[in-house]
């Protein structure tokens, strides 16, 4: 059995339809989560762009050439509580958390 790896944006819905139209694929792995919490909480649209748009742009051209399945690889962080470094007993929602 032969692997491919291709190194893209999963957002991008052009190069996903010809590398599906290509390729007969027995699945998707999918790395591309943003996971560093500090980064997140600085920039909240990078994060939503990337792990939850460009996931979905994923999911809509796997259904549209019936490519599956997806093996999705989640965030290694934490995401529902973060200790600040300088207010130790202070604990935030980070915003990752809110679409779990």
């Amino acid at each position: 059995m032969a692997r491919l790896l291709v190194v893209g944006c999963c957002g991008d819905k052009q190069q996903l339809n010809e590398l599906f139209f290509k390729y007969t694929l027995e699945g998707v792995l999918h790395f591309a989560s943003l996971i560093q919490v500090v980064e997140s909480v600085i920039d909240p649209a990078k994060y939503y762009m990337n792990n939850m748009m460009n996931t979905l742009a994923l999911l809509q051209a796997m259904k549209d050439d019936n490519v599956d399945p997806l093996f999705f690889s989640s965030m290694a962080a934490d995401p529902f509580t973060h200790t600040c470094e300088r207010h130790s007993a202070e604990t935030h929602l980070i915003p990752l958390a809110i679409g779990k």
